[in-house]
């Protein structure tokens, strides 16, 4: 017995049972009394077993056909739930997402696009990992996360720009630089400097390569806002991203560097164009939301 049936003969046959006629099903399916009868007569053709009895005032079903009836009604629950879930995956209505970010990215763009993009995509679980901008690169090689939000562009891999973000000196409210306006690193790097980690915040650390200029490094750490912790109390100045200043500068004086520095953030992908539907969407939702975020 060959079976090629699609969930649309079942429907007929269900329609057909429950309306008693080929007329009053194919008029509610679309289908003409002719090409309802053609339908359940391929069905029962399939199945090898008679399922309705024809007569004048209409049909009912078999002994045989009574006892498939259950089994019609589940599989065709089954076809439109296995079409509806196929749907929604190429939607980016369901699935999951694994997406590695800088901590300062994770604080202050994060939330307003994932909620705003799970508000219409209820189903999908996301999956944040934050790391420094050398593991994430390592993340994204192997892997690990469907794309990154990070400052540095790894080779390679498509590069979705998002933002420019300022870098801003940073020293207690006290100490003597305070009263100046913009500050050149050479002068502030003379000062004892608590550097981020090697490797994790490389911004910084590329910041002071590119001008040739060596700090007075007297901590490190792994931490944005363990470093904004330390200047506000004395320990040391520091250089950090604007955005992680939001409404931690208390206790602080936030300088401009001279000249103005800024980092450049964005998304790296392995490939765009072979992207989930759901990180695709994501990304579309981050361009949209970030640039009005304050």
């Amino acid at each position: 017995m060959g079976i090629s049936m699609d969930s649309s003969k079942l429907k007929v046959l269900i329609r057909a049972v429950e309306t008693a006629t080929f007329s009053a099903a194919g008029e509610e399916l679309g289908f003409t009394q002719a090409g309802v009868s053609y339908i359940i007569k391929t069905l029962e053709d399939e199945l090898g077993i008679q399922l309705l009895i024809r007569g004048k005032k209409g049909v009912r079903l078999t002994q045989k056909g009574e006892a498939l009836m259950e089994h019609v009604r589940n599989a065709d629950a089954a076809m439109d739930a296995l079409l509806s879930r196929a749907e929604a995956l190429k939607n980016a209505q369901t699935g999951r997402l694994k997406i590695g970010a800088l901590n300062s990215l994770s604080v202050a763009w994060l939330p307003s696009v994932i909620a705003s993009f799970c508000a219409d995509n209820p189903d999908i679980q996301i999956d944040v990992q934050e790391a420094g901008t050398d593991k994430l690169t390592e993340m994204l090689s192997t892997g690990e996360t469907d794309f990154i939000l990070t400052s540095v562009q790894p080779k390679g891999v498509d590069w979705i720009p998002l933002a420019k973000d300022r870098l801003m000196a940073v020293m207690h409210k006290e100490h003597r630089f305070a009263p100046e306006a913009r500050i050149p690193l050479q002068i502030l790097a003379k000062e004892p400097f608590i550097m981020p980690a090697p490797g994790f915040d490389t911004d910084i650390e590329r910041l002071f390569q590119r001008s040739g200029i060596k700090a007075n490094v007297i901590f490190t750490s792994m931490d944005d806002y363990a470093i904004v912790s330390m200047v506000q109390h004395g320990i040391g100045v520091s250089v950090v991203p604007e955005m992680i200043l939001r409404d931690k500068s208390e206790g602080l004086a936030v300088r401009e560097l001279a000249p103005c520095q800024y980092r450049r953030l964005g998304i790296a992908i392995p490939s765009l164009s072979d992207a989930s539907p759901a990180a695709a969407a994501f990304i579309r939702r981050a361009q949209e939301i970030v640039p009005n975020i304050k």
